[in-house]
């Protein structure tokens, strides 16, 4: 990849026209851009990473095996340098088609849209673990040789060095690390493909002016594709062939909705006593969704100007969003959120036994308790819902508006606004945590975030998969704005 960073922009416009009252336009716009950042030399975590360091390790004077669920062992491979990666990104969308009038008041348009993002990563600073388990595991100092060697007497491993990892500056495990050095791959394609068909006009008059009417149609569909190399591919214990935090997995997954809407906007009253004009606009929304069926949302707005100087609104409107597709198929990936373990401490309390597991049995919890572990930042992994197993549902609520705007002509550049404005939503999407995750099961055992946790045999945690979630929002806001020109 590039060393530097760069942004290449390219856009075009076309217009034809094929009558005088039907046009024919074509837009196409590219973007590739290359950037790169560099972080911190990479972590070890013996545990998170599943690498076990042999208790019969030729360099390990504490004679205990670290990892493997038990005993854990963290260091930095500062020796190596920092992890560095690099991004190139491209984006090109295509939209084309006509446009035109029918009549004095009629516009109609209809248009094809394609569009994509392709993203390539690589990140160096990595090191190939499966690689390195036979250097850490079981070695020996052969009287023969002189050399230290991996395996045990009865049966040596050929082309194996063993590895120091208690000295990571030793010039021998920064060749060893070297040697087994990675820059894993990964990619994620998004597109999305589909039509739209508008039209509005006037469709009769009243007495306060003309009922307007705008009505259309549209189809999309949209689809992600997510592909990691293979030394990346996770395990179900979150574990892969190289640092946990890189760990992903394959996942692609498509949607797609179709819609029609409607508008109508009626004049009711027009310069009459406490009515300068009075407007009321009906608008609803028909969605088919693919993967959550059907839904209709409606609006209904007011608009009164009892005098010149002042306008007084309103608009009640159910609100619907469905989960878009980076939320809903993202592949997992590896990060480090700060979080505090509730559970520190912990020893045999079935209240929290889903959240710290239990004391005995098959996690082998030790009875004295589980200890706190001195860091601030855990393992997470993050991912879609799809990818969690989380049935991951539309958002959905009702949103009301109230305002005023005061223009007193008496003083010219003069105008006050004052606005109101409630929401009220249901299954609202937003990022959970991995302390909310955790705090959530420590304090339910039933709670859906208790599977989401993944703890070795000490108690300690491996790592949190940690998603989109839903829950519920109710805010309220008043805004007033003033303006003298």
């Amino acid at each position: 990849p590039p060393a530097d960073a760069y942004r290449t922009d390219l856009a075009a416009k076309a217009l034809s026209e094929i009558t005088d009252d039907t046009k024919a336009f074509l837009q196409v716009f590219h973007n590739k851009t290359a950037s790169n950042f560099g972080i911190a030399a990479l972590p070890f975590d013996a545990n998170s990473d599943g690498v076990l360091v042999s208790a019969d390790s030729y360099y390990n004077p504490f004679g205990i095996d670290f990892g493997g669920g038990g005993s854990n062992l963290r260091t930095r491979f500062t020796s190596l340098g920092q992890r560095s990666s690099f991004y190139d990104t491209v984006t090109d969308q295509v939209v084309a088609g006509v446009e035109g009038f029918l009549g004095e008041t009629w516009k109609w348009d209809f248009a094809l849209n394609y569009g994509h993002i392709a993203q390539d990563n690589q990140t160096n600073g990595y090191v190939y673990y499966a690689g390195l388990r036979d250097a850490l595991g079981p070695s020996f100092l052969d009287p023969a040789t002189g050399i230290v060697t991996c395996g045990t007497p009865g049966a040596p491993i050929a082309n194996c060095t063993p590895l120091n990892i208690f000295n990571i500056d030793d010039p021998q495990t920064i060749a060893t690390l070297k040697q087994y050095a990675v820059s894993p791959m990964s990619q994620i394609m998004v597109q999305q493909k589909g039509f739209e068909a508008n039209a509005s006009g006037e469709l009769f008059n009243l007495p306060a002016g003309a009922v307007q009417l705008a009505f259309g149609a549209s189809w999309i569909r949209n689809y992600q594709r997510n592909e990691v190399d293979y030394v990346a591919v996770a395990n179900a214990d979150g574990t892969c062939f190289i640092s946990q935090e890189a760990c992903g997995s394959a996942l692609s997954g498509a949607f797609s909705v179709g819609e029609l809407y409607g508008e109508l906007l009626i004049p009711v009253l027009k310069d009459v006593p406490f009515a300068k004009a009075l407007n009321v606009t009906f608008g609803s929304r028909y969605s088919n969704y693919s993967n959550f069926g059907n839904t209709v949302n409606s609006k209904v707005s007011l608009e009164w100007r009892p005098i010149d100087d002042l306008l007084f609104r309103g608009t009640v409107a159910e609100v619907f969003r469905a989960p878009n597709i980076g939320e809903l198929f993202t592949g997992p990936s590896g990060n480090a959120p700060q979080a505090d373990d509730p559970c520190v401490g912990y020893t045999n309390d079935p209240a929290h036994a889903a959240a710290c597991g239990a004391p005995t049995g098959a996690t082998g919890i030790p009875p004295g308790g589980i200890e706190d572990s001195g860091l601030s930042q855990i393992t997470g992994v993050v991912s879609g819902s799809v990818y969690a197993g989380y049935d991951l549902q539309p958002e959905q609520g009702r949103s009301y508006d109230w305002g005023m705007v005061y223009d007193p002509s008496w003083l010219d550049g003069f105008s006050i606004s004052v606005d109101y404005w409630r929401l009220a939503l249901r299954d609202t999407i937003t990022t959970v945590g991995a302390q909310t995750v955790l705090n959530g099961c420590y304090q339910d055992n039933t709670s859906a975030f208790c599977p989401l946790i993944h703890r070795g045999s000490d108690g300690q945690i491996n790592f949190i998969a940690w998603e989109k979630g839903t829950g519920r929002f109710v805010v309220f806001d008043v805004y007033v704005r003033t303006n003298l020109s």
